[in-house]
């Protein structure tokens, strides 16, 4: 171990430790599951080195982690279910990337959660073929993110019709044939610091005996939605949080400012960037930061009002004190290329640069995974609809008694979590 990996082998928690060695010496395939706040994107930053490559389920996933998606990295098809045809397709790109003379002997997976059983099994055969060795992953070491009790793996209409159900329990990978891991549960919390709202948010999440008591307690130390609060609400539907944002934004009377991205190379879609393409503003206006600043005066997640706007940045009255000047931030697509000479290489295919800004009245519930506040409301509205939402959404902030509810009239149905899923943690643990 060098010096500098001893130096962030020491940040760990016991826990932390523990899967790093496990990681480090055993090489089997782990899966690192935890609370949200319990150190896995940190934890999966440490172990990474030269001879690991980083995969995402989602382009906004692989971009969060510093990685490409699975999709790009093993010519995966979008959308449906894998056919005949793709369990025996060999694709270049995999055999560059991943073929028998690669200097990748590691795979990171961030958000496994989110990946589903087909296409797991699917990453599992591919990797074989390439590697041309009959063996899970085709030899590779694979360390898995993520937590299943949170965002599931998105099924369409066409996938619902078509997906083999006999060969797949479910749509979690966890139930793949594929699944080789060893399952390690971080404990430790990093986000919250109350020992009794960290039990009260795992049987939350759970559903276990105790989550009745659990949101009962939960309604009685949070606080009714104040409207002069500068916290950020938490919608379930996006259109409700894009709703709130414009009629909040269009009551200031200040002159609005428009910054508009610089794009290069390989375009991003919509929904693979952080903030809009088009960042309007005005003096006033509630803002969340959505890059974290090299200077560390501001991180991912920072909340505070717009003071002033400037050509080519943006002064923030943060809400923890003091103004930051929040700069143009560049996001990279990148790809992994393998040359004649020298072996792997990263490689930017496109780049986004914009203010990293966006409204911070409110956002969805699903695009609030990863971040963390200070103040937070949450706007149940027409209810939760999908499992593992509910314990996202009041698992962000880092205290539960400034936790915000528009109303607390609020059903315990709103808590839905996969019989499945509880199932399979039952199994584990």
């Amino acid at each position: 171990m060098s010096n500098l990996e001893k130096k962030v082998y020491d940040t760990l928690s016991f826990d932390q430790k523990e899967v790093y060695d496990l990681v480090e010496t055993s090489k089997q395939n782990v899966f690192v599951s935890g609370q949200g706040g319990h150190g896995k994107s940190y934890l999966a930053k440490s172990l990474q080195d030269n001879k690991t490559i980083v995969m995402a389920p989602t382009g906004v996933a692989a971009l969060n982690c510093g990685g490409i998606t699975l999709h790009k990295a093993l010519a995966l098809p979008v959308g449906g279910v894998p056919t005949m045809a793709d369990f025996e397709k060999v694709p270049k790109k995999a055999i560059e990337l991943f073929g028998v003379n690669s200097p990748i002997k590691k795979i990171q997976i961030d958000e496994l959660g989110m990946v589903r059983a087909d296409y797991l099994h699917l990453v599992d055969m591919r990797l074989r073929k390439v590697r041309n060795n009959n063996v899970p992953f085709g030899g590779l070491q694979v360390t898995g993110f993520g937590d299943f009790f949170q965002i599931e793996p998105i099924m369409d209409e066409l996938s619902k019709k078509h997906y083999d159900k006999k060969l797949y329990k479910s749509h979690f990978c966890f139930d793949s044939p594929s699944w080789n891991f060893k399952e390690k549960e971080l404990t430790t919390p990093h986000r919250h610091a109350n020992p009794e709202h960290v039990k009260l948010l795992r049987s939350i999440r759970c559903q276990d005996e105790n989550f009745k008591d659990a949101f009962s307690d939960l309604l009685k130390i949070s606080q009714l939605y104040e409207h002069s609060s500068s916290a950020t609400v938490l919608c379930s539907y996006n259109k409700d949080a894009e709703y709130s944002n414009e009629v909040a934004y269009n009551r200031l009377k200040t002159q609005e400012k428009v910054y508009f991205a610089k794009e290069s190379g390989e375009k991003f879609k919509d929904n693979e960037t952080s903030v809009p393409k088009m960042v309007k503003l005005k003096k006033g206006a509630r803002v969340i930061i959505c890059a974290n600043d090299k200077d560390e005066s501001y991180v991912n997640g920072s909340q505070g009002y717009v003071e002033e706007m400037l050509p080519q940045s943006v002064l923030v009255r943060l809400d923890n004190g003091g103004i930051v000047s929040v700069e143009p931030f560049k996001w990279e697509k990148t790809d992994m290329i393998r040359e004649p000479i020298g072996g792997l290489t990263r490689v930017v295919t496109g780049t986004f640069e914009q203010i990293p800004l966006k409204l911070g009245y409110a956002i969805s519930i699903h695009k609030s995974q990863g971040l963390t506040f200070e103040d937070l409301a949450i706007d149940t509205g027409r209810g939760a609809f999908a499992h593992g939402q509910f314990y996202v959404s009041i698992s962000r902030i880092k205290d539960l008694e400034k936790l915000q509810f528009m109303s607390k009239n609020i059903n315990l149905s709103n808590v839905i979590v996969r019989q499945r899923v509880k199932e399979w943690y039952s199994g584990v643990n």
